[in-house]
């Protein structure tokens, strides 16, 4: 191991350099270069948040220790990390297996029609008929004719046919309501 440019051979004289490091640094959240350990740089730096140092090994990855008051006790935690990527890179690719998976039949449902379409959309065009119908109740305005027509030819209407009168209706109201303004309008 590497530490501040000084080669290291022995656990306990690296683990040493390390908390030498650690006593040194002043500035808190900083990460500083400390050395090389088995192809891996190694940075430093001091986490406030948790009051610990946090040793980090990076190549490709970066992987994280935090370390202790033990230099030996430190080394062992750094050889552990080390020795860990290899069931860490096994659990990731599962992992990536699955998800892909999950993305082949995500994929494979979104391709698939709805098998009760067509009812759906039998409810919801009733649903926009009943919702017209309540519609009607609320605003209770005669419809046109309604008068001239006996109970029983009432009740044989269709809801379209209900539907269009109260459309006429509304188109009659709108319509009034527009002459009614416009000739506010030229009288004004």
């Amino acid at each position: 191991m590497e530490v501040g440019g000084t080669v290291f051979y022995e656990k306990k004289e690296a683990g040493a350099a390390l908390l030498a490091v650690c006593q040194s640094m002043k500035q808190a959240d900083a990460m500083i270069n400390v050395g090389q350990y088995q192809g891996f740089s190694i940075r430093l730096k001091f986490d406030s948040w948790n009051k610990e140092f946090i040793l980090s090994l990076k190549n490709e990855n970066v992987y994280r220790v935090s370390l202790g008051s033990d230099e030996n006790g430190n080394i062992i935690r750094i050889n552990n990390a080390l020795e860990a990527i290899p069931q860490k890179l096994a659990e990731a690719e599962r992992k990536l297996e699955t998800v892909q998976g999950q993305l082949k039949n995500a994929m494979g449902e979104v391709k698939k029609t709805f098998p009760k379409e067509e009812e759906l959309n039998e409810k919801l065009e009733r649903l926009s008929e009943l919702n017209a119908l309540l519609n009607m109740d609320e605003k209770e305005t005669l419809m046109e004719g309604e008068e001239e027509q006996d109970e029983p030819e009432k009740e044989k209407r269709s809801i379209h046919d209900k539907i269009s009168a109260y459309k006429k209706s509304t188109q009659l109201e709108n319509t009034e309501d527009r002459i009614g303004i416009s000739s506010e309008i030229c009288i004004g």
